[in-house]
């Protein structure tokens, strides 16, 4: 790292080495467990990856949870769909957020 990098912009500008996606649509009472379970596999594995859920327009208070989840842990990003477009659209949406 130079010494005009901050460790936060370092550690955000290291590449992923697994990056997928979970497309979701009304499913906030089980998203914590979900998640829970493949960051533990994920964590062990590699400190680079990154899981995006995809909120395709639910109507329960899924958001919510997502941006709680984006809050606490630095592999969640979240994109939400303004309304339901279906899981093909959602993983569309994957390919073009991963980096």
């Amino acid at each position: 790292m130079s010494s005009d990098q901050s460790p936060v912009a370092a550690e955000h500008d290291v590449p992923f080495t697994l990056s997928f996606v979970v497309p979701t649509y009304d499913e906030e009472e089980v998203l914590p467990e979900f998640h829970r379970r493949p960051s533990a596999v994920m964590n062990a594995l590699t400190p680079n990856w990154q899981v995006i859920y995809v909120n395709d327009g639910s109507v329960d208070s899924k958001s919510i949870v997502l941006a709680g989840l984006a809050r606490i842990d630095r592999h969640v990003r979240v994109i939400e769909l303004s309304r339901n477009f279906g899981k093909e659209i959602a993983m569309r949406c994957h390919l073009h957020a991963a980096h």
